[in-house]
């Protein structure tokens, strides 16, 4: 039958966020069904309506027979199937569909809990949403109205690939944009914020293959205990804290080995994030959509859930500090698609430590609403 493939290739995509709990195999048949038994209706209406009258009760026969068997196959989808595929096949008819993709690392190929609950939230407008690893050759980026950078939680490990990916969507759709990324990707961008007035803790990087003087460090800094991580890190990956005036040979043979691979950054250790947490704020374009505070296990000060951490939705933070990071955000105008603001507040001050462009959770598992605000900032992207 004519567009038969394409139209169930549409709709199999449009409903993916959408899918009942039901088996795989049990969903795709239904939703096969289903289609088939609409087009045989459509093709039906157009015999009645265009055909002469002795080749239109002929074909009309055989359509109505093969349309008494379609009929009986849809009879048996499961209704929950059913009824979501025909709100989805009646939208798909009447708006043009846009192909998103977000963009994922194959540890995820199915995309994080967060970003499907963004995908429901796109898929129930009619938008598809396709996930695409961002170091998989074969995907055609071109195909794609816009390209979102999501959840490609292992570029860190590949930086030098993940940059010439980021050289390579020069052109393309892509959000956040390729000068972004490559700005955001190594974090002595920190420096660069520093010098519009943002305050972050005190920090210095040591080059790759630089020696680490936790003497002479220590002079410099003014501080006794230091938190040590990766200029190109994500997820508290070699991140650890450790002591200027008494570094054990475990923190030796650590900075040694990092210090043969990457430059590493040496910043102030903040004990306020133990008792206190740390705060994300969470931005689409220069509007703030919501806040989560950040907690870090016992005994431990790394807030990430890799280690341990834990997080639940600020349901009034502070204006003052909506304020600061708003400042914070405010630095790029217009440019950004998502932002999240990662800091710890001193004396009622917001200390910067990390600014999220790339790939940030954004917390719509606790804030649903977030996907509203995240959304519209796509339609003003698309538009």
């Amino acid at each position: 039958m004519v567009h038969r493939r394409s139209k169930l290739a549409n709709v199999l995509n449009s409903c993916n966020y959408f899918r009942p709990k039901a088996p795989r195999e049990v969903w795709k048949k239904s939703v096969e069904i289903i289609v088939i038994h609409r087009l045989w209706r459509k093709s039906l209406d157009m015999i009645r309506r265009l055909m002469y009258i002795h080749w239109r009760l002929l074909l009309l026969a055989i359509g109505f027979s093969k349309l008494i068997q379609v009929s009986r196959d849809v009879n048996a989808v499961p209704k929950q199937i059913s009824k979501t595929v025909e709100r989805i096949i009646i939208r798909s008819d009447v708006v043009k569909t846009k192909q998103i993709a977000f963009v994922t690392s194959r540890e995820y190929p199915d995309l994080t809990a967060d970003d499907r609950v963004a995908g429901e939230g796109l898929a129930s407008e009619g938008v598809r949403v396709v996930p695409a690893i961002w170091n998989e050759p074969s995907i055609s980026w071109e195909i794609f109205d816009l390209i979102i950078v999501r959840s490609c939680w292992d570029y860190y490990k590949h930086p030098e690939t993940f940059r010439e990916w980021i050289n390579s969507m020069d052109g393309f759709p892509v959000w956040n944009r390729p000068e972004i990324l490559r700005w955001n990707m190594e974090k002595g961008y920190l420096f660069d914020l520093e010098r519009k007035g943002i305050r972050i803790p005190r920090t210095i990087i040591l080059p790759n293959g630089d020696q680490f003087d936790a003497h002479l460090i220590h002079e410099r800094m003014g501080m006794d205990y230091v938190v040590i991580k990766p200029a190109i890190s994500a997820s508290a990956w070699q991140t650890w804290k450790c002591s200027l005036i008494d570094l054990s040979g475990d923190d030796r043979s650590r900075l040694k080995d990092l210090s043969t691979y990457a430059d590493i950054i040496v910043q102030e250790f903040m004990p306020e994030i133990v008792a206190n947490g740390e705060w994300s704020f969470v931005f689409f374009g220069d509007s703030f959509s919501h806040a989560v505070r950040k907690y870090p296990r016992q005994d431990d000060f790394r807030v990430q859930k890799e280690m341990g951490g834990s997080y639940h939705f600020a349901q009034s933070p502070p204006a003052h500090l909506i304020l600061q990071a708003q400042k914070i955000v405010d630095i790029f105008g217009e440019e950004l698609l998502y932002a999240r603001v990662d800091c710890i507040e001193r004396n009622g001050e917001l200390i910067l430590v990390e600014l999220e462009l790339i790939e940030p959770q954004l917390f719509f598992d606790v804030h649903p609403e977030g996907v509203r605000r995240f959304m519209e900032r796509l339609r003003q992207l698309v538009s």
